[in-house]
């Protein structure tokens, strides 16, 4: 019998890569020798073909991430792990840095993770934007970063010894080296100020105080134009007879 060829052009849409395929059904009309309109649609009888499909690279979709870091500490964001390549896999060697942070550093590594470090002292909320391919080359959306950077880690003992033993005689503060500026006060039960110092340099031995409980106000600001004071407050035990 006769044979005939068709050729169309079809132009995907979104709702096509959203959906992953395209299905291409035939339906070929022609006449019958007896002259009657016969109808055939592929995939409706077992002697037409199936339906031709043809799978759809799916939209990459980048999503939104978070993270948090300690000021002046490079972190390293998996930025890639919560987004979606479709039904293709990302290029990890496309992330590009859409708009830069305003208060620090990002770096993209060749893993797709990029490395963010804020500026010296800085601590505060930060952004980046960012976009990547999947490996047929289509780009996802702009998606955003927001890094929170927190305050140094300062740690305070609630005891020292100041018994000329050589161990723990002074009240050691941990951490202050990382901050600017520094102010310390020490009162008494009865709210009076017994110690006071700026830019305080862990040496306080207690001296002339008798044993017992006082209560420390602690001061501190990170490095920076922008930095702000953070407030510590505690108790403190001085203890001169201590038996190990």
């Amino acid at each position: 019998g006769a044979t005939a060829t068709a050729t169309e052009v079809y132009t995907l849409t979104q709702a096509d890569k959203d959906a992953g395929q395209v299905t291409n059904t035939a339906i070929a009309k022609a006449k019958a020798p007896a002259g009657n309109e016969v109808t055939a649609t592929s995939g409706t009888d077992e002697s037409n073909n199936n339906p031709t499909v043809i799978v759809v690279p799916k939209s990459p979709v980048a999503v939104d991430d978070k993270a948090e870091a300690k000021a002046n500490t490079t972190i390293v964001i998996d930025i890639l792990a919560n987004d979606n390549p479709g039904n293709s896999s990302f290029d990890k060697g496309s992330v590009v840095i859409i708009t830069p942070p305003l208060h620090g550093k990002v770096t993209v590594n060749s893993d797709g993770t990029v490395s963010y470090t804020p500026d010296p002292g800085y601590t505060g909320n930060d952004n980046f934007t960012y976009q990547v391919k999947d490996s047929y080359g289509y780009l996802t959306n702009v998606a955003s970063v927001a890094i929170t950077m927190n305050f140094f880690e300062v740690k305070i003992p609630n005891l020292f010894t100041p018994n000329g033993d050589g161990t723990n005689d002074v009240f050691e503060i941990r951490g202050l080296n990382q901050y600017g500026d520094n102010e310390l006060s020490i009162v008494n039960r009865w709210g009076n100020e017994v110690y006071r110092q700026k830019n305080y340099q862990n040496t306080w031995t207690g001296e002339g105080l008798n044993e017992g409980t006082y209560y420390y106000l602690l001061r501190v600001k990170p490095k920076g134009a922008n930095a702000e004071w953070q407030v510590f407050k505690g108790y403190i035990t001085l203890i001169r007879a201590f038996k190990k």
